[in-house]
């Protein structure tokens, strides 16, 4: 069994650094997203706790249970899976998991604000699962075999 804690803080400040470095490499062209800052802190938490329930549901044959808060500023995003891994595994799944979740808050944040960016990140978000399955099914961690996500 695998308790994976995710940290709504650690997970917003990828969110912020995403969108700051778009923003950086995109700062000559006439129209671009505004950059994402902790003042936008409440409704991205919203979108993470969000996020964090599509990623999961990706992973449902393998989740022995989850935990999230009703109260909004519930830190901890936890999930318990059954899984068999080895002493270091934990930090790769747990970061693979993370990512996914804040790149799936990034594609909710801008669905039908910019589709093609929008776009981009759940392409990401659908990477970081798809590397994590993959690597699930090529290690001795002995799960997931059972699972397709629905973009696969």
């Amino acid at each position: 069994m695998l308790n994976l804690n995710i940290s709504v803080s650690e997970t917003l400040k990828q969110i912020y650094a995403s969108s700051a470095l778009h923003c950086y490499v995109n700062a000559n062209k006439a129209v671009k997203p505004a950059m994402l800052t902790p003042d936008r802190k409440a409704a991205l938490h919203l979108l993470v706790r969000d996020a964090f329930s599509f990623v999961i549901v990706d992973m449902l044959p393998c989740v022995a249970s989850t935990s999230t808060s009703i109260d909004d500023k519930d830190e901890i995003l936890s999930v318990n899976l059954d899984l068999k891994i080895q002493k270091g595994e934990g930090l790769l799944v747990s970061k693979l998991v993370e990512s996914a979740i804040a790149f799936y808050t990034l594609h909710l944040v801008y669905v039908g604000e910019d589709n093609s960016l929008s776009g981009e990140y759940e392409k990401r978000a659908e990477d970081c699962m798809r590397k994590l399955l993959e690597y699930t099914r090529n290690s001795k961690l002995d799960i997931i075999s059972n699972v397709t996500p629905y973009y696969l």
